[in-house]
C-alpha cells in the first residue's frame, strides 16, 4: 500500500488514540499501512504533537493511571500494616522471638 499522509489516519487509529490506547494505534497503523514499527511510532507521535485536544487527553489519561496505582499501592501497604499489627496483638509473631541467636529453645517455648 501507498504511504499517506498522517493526516489521513485511519479511523481506527483515530479511534485507538482517543481512548488512549498508543500501543494498538501503532499495530494497527502498521497493519493497515505496512510500515516498519519506528516509522509508525513516529506517525502517530507526529500526530499526537499536532493535535493539543488529543494530546491533553493522552495526558490526563495517563496521570489517571499513576494515580491509580499509587492507591493501590497505599492500600496494599496499609492492609499489610494493620495484618502485622493483628499477627502482633494475637501473639504470632512473639515466637520468633525464641529463635534468637544465643538462646536455647525449648518446648514450653512454643506453647
Amino acid at each position: 500500500m501507498t504511504k499517506k499522509s498522517p493526516d489521513e489516519l485511519p479511523s481506527e487509529v483515530i479511534n485507538a488514540l482517543w481512548k488512549s490506547r498508543k500501543i494498538e494505534a501503532i499495530k494497527i497503523l502498521r497493519e493497515e499501512w505496512n510500515v516498519e514499527l519506528k516509522e509508525s511510532k513516529d506517525i502517530i507521535d507526529n500526530y499526537v504533537r499536532n493535535n493539543p485536544s488529543l494530546k491533553e487527553a493522552m495526558e490526563k489519561a495517563q496521570l489517571s493511571a499513576n494515580r491509580g496505582c499509587l492507591i493501590l499501592l497505599l492500600a496494599v501497604l496499609l492492609s499489610g500494616i494493620a495484618v502485622y499489627y493483628f499477627l502482633m496483638e494475637q501473639g504470632i509473631t512473639k515466637k520468633a522471638q525464641y529463635l534468637r541467636p544465643g538462646h536455647n529453645p525449648c518446648a514450653s517455648c512454643f506453647r
